[in-house]
């Protein structure tokens, strides 16, 4: 048999469009399927082998490297077994691991299954590089899969199939699978088994079927610049005020452009593509990285149509191998975890720049690629690569098709009210641990079937996740707003989309968001005080915050201490009631809470409220001024969190009298 028949990508000569789209279908489904794995994986990681992140950064760093490193044996046997044998074995892997995965419940059957999944997906790219003579078909794919995902999991609320119950997630995720098979099956057109080392050496192809390796490289960095920045709708929610359903068609139209980038990209030469690449997606990412005002909504979308340009581009004539290539695919997934552990790991280990910079290295790294491409220019010649028609009736389909979902996503509910007008209210805090429970699955349903158990009409919540990949990209927040009918206000704290938040039945005005003094602490911590309208000209100052959790390092919590008590007594020169709920990470008596010593605890006594599934410490806590009264304490004991909700009721004195009396 011919090398050229061995090929996983399509000669170019004689080919047909529907045989290249096979090719771009199959990558774009992989890669679909793959960062799925990875939303569920990064947080298994983090709660069920870090121990709800309680085992060192390090340390878990170390063990995600080591899933990273089990597909890299592929770099050196691809030549004697050939990619197809590598890319069947990749892909089947991660479509019945996949399916698996959705059949766990949480714990380390979870990590494990994921794991499995990861490192087949792994393999399939590498593979899908290997047998990849120019790369170009296959990366328009994995441009097409980033936006696509980023689409789907806009569409579904950000609350993923993998966390979903029933037969109808089900048969969604064997359905996806299946696909995933049948069309790797198809893009390959070769009996699998067919040991070729598919280097494609020859002149029988055209010159966009040849290619250096190091194109290879962007993947990684593409892949942990999209699900950091553009995948979280709550990104784009923060910084434009566009709503669930406009942030679904925005990232259809964002990926249909990224589409049309990455396939016209030999078009237009290495030299203007290449160079568009460079110049966006470093302004893209400085324009991203903090979502503040509607410049960045079109920065975190143009962020995509930039990896598109890059990952397109298109460069020198003449084959660089198989090995290389998948040398080059495993170096760039080296990269993605590189690259995710140092933004991440910042939130614990106190780095002297911004994780910001960590994904500028990532932008700058992919936008010299992009130069050397635009280098290359005079190597190269202008080919049309995929038909136009068939990329304006693609590009169009994803607009229609983005617009549909967004009719799918649930309109936000408009909160119900108290009926308590001027009486009492019933407040409570609760640690929602990013939405995972003991067993490390993701479950708002059970976190808001607690709140509203407890009867609250004000909750405090401590860290909330709106959109961090470490945690799988979820809103929590916009999750329980739309499960409870409370609205909320969001209190920015380790960054732009992980804090604290107030939920509430009643109106809140008056809102105020501060960091709390950091100190050395790796984690920027904050607190959020709000004045709740009670009705018939009653008010309540509700203050909400998280003190630093770093057991030996009790003078940041003094510190932090001391911000709190001078917010209670600005509240208090204004004549207001305060009541200060939230995870103090210490035990009343502790020292470090002496500033909050004039405070009265609202929930006397020492029971422990973490860990949940068994409980020995008291970390959370309501506290009031002596002209409140509390009533109705209740520790709810609940394993939906590492942490138990602490619930009571408070009130001026007079009204808790008249209400006991009623």
């Amino acid at each position: 048999m011919s090398v050229q028949a061995a090929s996983i990508e399509p000669s170019g000569e004689g080919s047909r469009w529907a045989t290249r789209g096979w090719l771009v279908a199959s990558a774009a489904t992989v890669t679909v399927l793959l960062l799925g794995v990875l939303r569920a994986w990064l947080p298994s990681v983090v709660h069920v082998y870090g121990d709800a992140g309680t085992t060192p950064a390090v340390q878990m760093g170390l063990f995600a490297l080591v899933w990273f490193l089990l597909p890299v044996p592929v770099v050196f046997l691809v030549r004697r077994l050939g990619a197809k044998v590598f890319w069947r074995l990749g892909v089947v892997v991660l479509a019945l691991a996949r399916v698996a995965l959705q059949l766990t419940d949480g714990g380390w059957p979870q990590l494990g299954t994921a794991s499995v999944a990861l490192v087949g997906g792994a393999t399939a790219v590498i593979a899908l590089a290997s047998g990849s003579p120019s790369g170009h078909l296959a990366r328009v794919g994995i441009v097409l899969g980033l936006g696509l995902e980023a689409v789907l999991h806009a569409a579904l609320g950000t609350l993923d199939l993998v966390w979903r119950g029933g037969v109808g997630a089900t048969v969604a995720v064997v359905g996806l699978a299946a696909f995933a098979i049948v069309v790797a099956e198809r893009a390959e057109r070769v009996p699998l088994w067919w040991p070729s080392p598919l280097d494609a050496a020859g002149d029988f192809s055209p010159v966009w079927t040849r290619g250096p390796a190091w194109p290879w490289l962007a993947v990684g960095p593409a892949i942990v610049l999209t699900g950091v920045l553009v995948a979280s709708p709550a990104r784009l929610e923060l910084a434009g005020g566009i709503g669930p359903r406009a942030a679904v068609l925005a990232l259809a139209v964002a990926t249909a452009l990224a589409l049309v980038a990455a396939s016209l990209a030999p078009a237009v030469g290495a030299g203007v593509s290449g160079t568009i690449g460079a110049v966006l997606v470093v302004a893209t990412t400085i324009g991203a990285i903090r979502p503040v005002g509607a410049s960045s909504a079109v920065a975190q979308l143009g962020l995509l149509v930039a990896i598109g340009f890059v990952l397109g581009t298109q460069t020198s004539p003449g084959d660089s191998g198989p090995r290389r290539r998948a040398a080059a695919a495993a170096g760039s997934l080296l990269l993605l975890l590189a690259l995710g552990f140092g933004y991440y790991a910042a939130y614990e280990l106190a780095f002297p720049f911004a994780n910001g910079a960590v994904l500028l290295a990532g932008a700058v790294l992919l936008a010299g690629l992009s130069v050397a491409a635009a280098r290359d220019d005079k190597r190269t010649r202008r080919v049309r690569d995929v038909p136009q028609g068939a990329l304006v009736l693609a590009a169009t389909a994803l607009v229609v098709v983005g617009g549909l979902a967004a009719l799918l996503v649930p309109a936000t509910q408009e909160p119900g009210q108290s009926p308590r007008a001027g009486g009492p209210v019933r407040v409570a805090v609760y640690n929602v641990h990013a939405g995972y429970d003991v067993d490390g699955r993701f479950d708002p349903d059970a976190l808001a079937d607690v709140l509203l158990a407890s009867g609250a009409d004000v909750v405090v919540l401590n860290e909330v996740d709106r959109g961090w990949l470490l945690e799988g990209g979820h809103d929590l927040l916009r999750l329980l707003t739309d499960r409870t009918g409370m609205h909320a206000t969001f209190a920015p704290a380790a960054d732009d989309v992980w804090g604290n938040a107030i939920l509430s039945r009643l109106p809140i005005s008056d809102v105020t968001v501060s960091a709390l003094p950091r100190g050395g602490a790796a984690m920027t911590r904050s607190q959020v005080s709000a004045v709740v309208d009670l009705g018939e000209g009653r008010s309540l100052a509700i203050v909400g915050t998280h003190l630093h959790h770093v057991e030996a390092e009790p003078a940041v919590r003094l510190a932090q201490a001391r911000a709190v008590a001078a917010e209670v007594s600005r509240l208090r020169s204004r004549g207001l009631a305060v009541a200060v709920l939230g995870d103090l990470n210490a035990p009343l008596d502790a020292p470090e809470l002496e500033p909050l010593a004039f405070l009265d605890d609202a929930v006397p006594g020492d029971e422990p409220t973490w860990p949940a599934d068994d409980p020995t410490l008291r970390l959370d806590h309501v506290l009031i001024t002596s002209d409140l009264v509390a009533s109705d304490p209740v520790i709810v004991r609940t394993t939906a969190s590492d942490h138990l909700p602490v619930a009571v009721t408070i009130g001026p004195r007079r009204s808790i009298a008249a209400a006991g009396q009623d």
